[in-house]
């Protein structure tokens, strides 16, 4: 399956018709990865959800039945990713450049001893290069969309300043009088602007989720997309899916 197809996907018949077409024998075709979630169209794959996962760095409980909690909420996370790249594709300001991604990859790279190590890390991902690359464009894709779509209308208005020290942060003072607003107000107006620009953002991501056709396949019953047999429900080489 190639990473982001907008092709339709196959229905199990359809695997079928296609084998019988290409001389395979369909119950010895290999299925390779697994759909999480369409996107308007849009596939995200098991892998993308594991990728992620992995990525950051999270350590899953042992226990597949407690991996849910994990999964969806990268699930969840790849989901808003792809809605707001498809917006940053037609947002002036938002355009991403090859060397901005280079860059992006050294300080991952970075993270290893030696460029052996870092193969090897994306290898036990069964992550390409292309993957890699690809997730990290869409990271800064939104980061992008954020700067120039999001934060210019998390406007933070001397009021909310105010209103953040005395019901926020002064009934956190024990001990002693509390700073004067003067000395913190350049903190605050950080921490507030960063939740209005919060705040805007799941506002756009709620919108954008009514206006678009999001799919979620991973813990749908029965447990597998419908153009997967279930006897291939787990791809090779990879970790057990976690279990509702």
């Amino acid at each position: 399956m190639r990473h982001r197809s907008r092709h339709p996907i196959l229905t199990v018949a359809g695997m079928a018709l296609f084998c019988s077409i290409a001389g395979l024998n369909p119950a010895h075709a290999e299925i390779t990865d697994r759909v999480a979630a369409l996107v308007g169209g849009e596939v995200i794959t098991l892998s993308d959800v594991r990728w992620l996962i992995q990525f950051r760095g999270q350590t899953l409980p042992p226990d597949p039945a407690r991996r849910k909690p994990a999964y969806s909420a990268a699930l969840n996370q790849l989901i808003e990713e792809t809605l707001i790249a498809r917006e940053a594709q037609n947002t002036p300001g938002a355009e991403i450049l090859q060397a901005e991604i280079e860059a992006r990859v050294e300080v991952y790279r970075q993270r290893f001893r030696s460029e052996g190590l870092f193969q090897e890390k994306l290898r036990s991902m069964g992550m390409s290069a292309a993957s890699l690359h690809a997730m990290i464009r869409r990271q800064l894709a939104v980061q992008k969309f954020v700067r120039v779509r999001i934060q210019p209308f998390a406007i933070v208005l001397p009021r909310d300043i105010e209103t953040y020290y005395r019901e926020t942060f002064l009934p956190t003072v024990r001990g002693g009088p509390a700073p004067p607003l003067e000395l913190l107000q350049n903190q605050i107006q950080e921490i507030v602007g960063l939740r209005k620009t919060n705040q805007e953002l799941e506002r756009w991501v709620t919108r954008a989720r009514q206006r678009t056709a999001v799919e979620v396949l991973l813990f749908r019953e029965p447990p597998q997309s419908s153009n997967l047999p279930k006897s291939l429900w787990s791809p090779p080489h990879t970790e057990p899916l976690p279990q509702r």
